[in-house]
């Protein structure tokens, strides 16, 4: 096999490998915004820088969602409000639910994925 033809197996495999692994990349300033999911191997991290953090969502009608939910718009205090039930008395209380789950178990969660700490 001569240089040529070595290097026409090596452009094809390039070619092969461009199409198939290729996302859409535009560069605007100093963003890249991708047309395909971004997927995280186990055993990798995301890592942020430290100086002024970082944001996910630069504006309020930009949609999140997590752990497969439906992706939405930041909540506001115009949502509906969680559906009360109250253990005894009309105060708020540790047996008190909020759509089914007490005070407790909201913090717990939000700990467990560590939105609180």
């Amino acid at each position: 096999m001569n240089e040529e033809e070595v290097q026409s197996l090596i452009d094809k495999a390039l070619q092969t490998q461009k199409e198939e692994f290729e996302f859409y990349y535009k560069f605007l300033s100093d963003k890249i915004a991708f047309k395909r999911d971004i997927k995280l191997l186990n055993n990798t991290d995301l890592i942020i820088g430290e100086g002024s953090g970082t944001k996910i969502g630069t504006t309020t009608d930009q949609k999140i969602g997590f752990y497969n939910t439906t992706p939405i718009i930041q909540p506001t205090d115009s949502i509906s409000g969680a559906s009360f039930s109250e253990k005894s008395g009309t105060d708020v209380n540790a047996g008190s639910t909020f759509d089914g789950y007490t005070i407790g178990q909201i913090v717990k969660a939000l700990k467990n994925i560590g939105l609180l700490e």
